[in-house]
């Protein structure tokens, strides 16, 4: 199974993503352009453990994305200046910010060209951003022109942020996901670390029926969703 190419090429496509929100997750606070980079990864150590996890996830073929509410191409410059791009896209539907949100955008271009009518408005919603940009890139998934189409295998598809509301969007867009909820708004750290590397390394599931929830990491308990449970670091649910 191959990866997407790096750079937007038209390689065999992945059965599995992993999308990263960037601020206060892959980073450790907010990203600006003056910010050092070394510092907003959580110095050495942690950026060097980060690169080593990436590396692991894209060593198994798994596509790499980022979804912020920050800028992409702020933070595309700041993973270049962390030796992080690497793993990621410059641009495109796997490395989007705020900006595909604007009139003509990515994702109104999206919206549109699936739908065949200009959208009146659009929410800034991760669950429905990743099911539009990214999820047509996903190996076996198709978007219908509803927008229907959105649950995965299990194992298939990793979202990791430090929000629980933008947990839940991508948890209820797109059900059979597994959702990593930071347990601290200050990045990834060691458990969210061995979470994703659980995720990696288990088997991608064949169960698709409509029972099959997404999985998450201290996800709170309010608002309930039927497609939300709970993982509790030592074992998936």
């Amino acid at each position: 199974m191959d990866a997407l190419l790096p750079g937007g090429g038209a390689g065999s496509r992945s059965a599995r993503l992993a999308v990263f929100d960037f601020d206060e997750t892959l980073a450790v606070s907010t990203g600006w352009p003056g910010v050092d980079p070394v510092g907003l990864f959580g110095g050495k150590e942690r950026l060097a453990e980060l690169s080593a996890l990436l590396n692991t996830l894209r060593d198994a073929n798994i596509t790499l994305a980022v979804c912020t509410f920050n800028r992409a191409d702020c933070v595309t410059m700041l993973l270049r200046k962390a030796n992080l791009l690497q793993y990621f896209e410059e641009r495109g539907p796997l490395m989007i910010g705020d900006e595909i949100y604007e009139e003509n955008g990515l994702l109104w271009e999206a919206v549109r060209a699936r739908s065949g009518s200009r959208p009146r408005s659009l929410a800034y919603n991760k669950g429905f951003s990743i099911r539009e940009l990214m999820m047509p890139l996903v190996s076996g998934h198709t978007l219908g022109p509803s927008g229907t189409g959105g649950r995965v295998q299990p194992g298939a598809v990793l979202f990791v942020d430090d929000d629980p509301g933008n947990c839940r969007n991508v948890a209820a867009a797109i059900p059979g996901a597994t959702v990593i909820l930071l347990a601290q708004r200050a990045g990834m750290q060691a458990a969210e670390f061995a979470a994703v590397r659980e995720w990696a390394s288990a088997t991608l599931c064949d169960r698709t029926d409509e029972a099959a929830p997404a999985q998450a990491l201290r996800v709170p308990p309010e608002p309930a969703l039927d497609a939300f449970a709970v993982f509790d670091g030592s074992s998936m649910v």
